[in-house]
């Protein structure tokens, strides 16, 4: 899970000091993690709707707890963090749910860790959402490939209605507004950490890349034979499994989804 930082570190003072009742190093580290609390802020629906962010939850207190952190998850619009020495909030897709999670951590006076669990959506809601649209009218696989191929010099953003583009726009400004109100943002990798930086311009607050902890316990049962294609995931168009059908159609390859 990354490196375990101090309120301290967060807000930027190096010297050792009494923080929070709890002594912290010349590098921000907290001496005694143990006495850390942190407060784990899921979205409201996040038990009725399980995906790929409620795992990096449930994984990071799992692992937050081995270390001695006490570790407390909540899936709610209006955390209350009084008492935590951090909070960390989860996926920035939704700022309408983000936002004010943010900012009720932020007003009890805790520092604010995020995991910013984004993605560039431009390539999806363009050109994703149209050729899932002419799979589902197309009988023939040839010819909606032979329609795939026509469309592949066109940008994503050209699939895009004006309203489209408009509201997309709207909802990046969003996500960077709240990406700007967290103390210290935690992507799970450096393609993450460079679009939150590029594409939505946010610059001035420190980050830590943390890869995506998860169980491993399920690979010894494919230790021994391995073959073909898995794709694990919701089944919906952003998952993209009609593009995997179409494309593996007429190879010998096994496909599970």
């Amino acid at each position: 899970v990354g490196t375990i930082r101090s309120r301290g570190d967060l807000f930027g003072r190096r010297d050792a000091e009494q923080c929070g009742g709890r002594r912290v190093a010349r590098d921000g580290v907290a001496e005694h993690p143990a006495d850390m609390r942190a407060l784990l802020v899921m979205r409201p629906d996040a038990y009725e709707r399980f995906g790929g962010d409620t795992t990096l939850v449930v994984e990071t207190a799992r692992a937050l707890r081995a270390l001695g952190v006490e570790a407390d998850m909540v899936s709610t619009l209006a955390p209350d963090a009084r008492g935590y020495d951090v909070a960390h909030v989860f996926n920035a897709m939704r700022p309408e749910v983000c936002g004010p999670q943010v900012e009720g951590c932020r007003s009890s006076g805790v520092p604010v860790a995020f995991s910013t669990v984004w993605f560039d959506l431009r390539e999806f809601l363009g050109r994703g959402c149209y050729y899932h649209d002419l799979a589902r009218n197309e009988k023939d696989p040839a010819s909606l490939e032979r329609r795939y191929r026509a469309l592949r010099s066109r940008s994503s953003e050209s699939f895009l209605s004006y309203r489209a583009r408009t509201r997309l726009a709207r909802d990046l400004a969003a996500q960077a507004r709240v990406l700007r109100r967290a103390h210290v943002l935690l992507p799970n990798s450096a393609v993450e950490a460079r679009d939150c930086m590029m594409k939505l311009g946010v610059h001035e607050v420190p980050f830590e890349i943390v890869p995506v902890g998860a169980s491993l316990e399920a690979a010894d049962a494919w230790s021994d034979r391995r073959a073909g294609v898995l794709g694990v995931g919701r089944l919906e168009p952003r998952k993209n499994q009609t593009m995997t059908v179409l494309s593996l159609r007429d190879l010998p390859i096994e496909l599970t989804i």
